[in-house]
């Protein structure tokens, strides 16, 4: 537990450092340029989206809030003045912090639903219970370890195969037989099993 905390901390460390040299070149070149607002922000939102994909929530939104402070300040008129006079910069600097957000909220969602399903995949690979997923086409998405003990395939040797393709042809009927009677996938949808117990016959 402890040690995982120590890598978050050093990897949420490097990502700030990194995203704080990156905002300070892209900043400087920017202005060194003479890019308007419009341009910096949407180079300011490639950064943030790159980061929310790394990093936290809290981390993108640390770095969108120095995004408004860097393109107020050196990009809206006045220069050098968190003052906006011009409406219309302003409403480009609120709609890039809203962009911004939004963006960061949902890769932040995806990230995380991405992490529990891995999780979840990882937890199936350490039981000894054959389960396998398969798609509409009959194509194998998912082999677990047990699936790897009785049908003697390699995982990487299985996935993205079609499922007669993956076992032995004197095991191949009493494998269909199993995925008839116990998961037919219903329509539209993937099928995920696990085959009642059958003990194979190599020949």
């Amino acid at each position: 537990m402890k040690h995982s905390q120590t890598y978050t901390f050093s990897r949420s460390a490097a990502l700030s450092l990194v995203a704080s040299i990156a905002f300070a070149l892209l900043t400087l070149a920017c202005f060194q340029l003479g890019l308007d607002l419009a341009t910096t922000a949407f180079l300011y939102l490639i950064i943030i989206v790159l980061l929310s994909l790394q990093g936290s929530f809290l981390l993108s939104a640390v770095f969108s809030l120095i995004a408004v402070g860097c393109l107020a300040y050196y990009f809206a008129p006045p220069i050098f003045s968190f003052q906006v006079s011009d409406p219309l910069n302003a409403v480009a600097i609120i709609a890039f912090l809203t962009t911004s957000a939004v963006i960061t909220h949902f890769v932040t969602r995806v990230r995380k639903s991405a992490e529990g399903l891995r999780q979840q995949a990882n937890l199936l690979n350490l039981t000894h219970d054959t389960i396998f997923v398969r798609d509409m086409d009959n194509v194998i998405t998912y082999w677990n370890r047990g699936a790897e003990e009785l049908y003697g395939r390699q995982r990487k040797w299985s996935v993205r195969l079609l499922l007669t393709n993956c076992c032995k042809r004197s095991f191949r009927r009493h494998l269909m037989r199993s995925m008839r009677s116990c998961c037919a996938p219903a329509a539209g949808k993937a099928s995920s099993c696990t085959p009642r117990q059958m003990e194979p016959t190599w020949t």
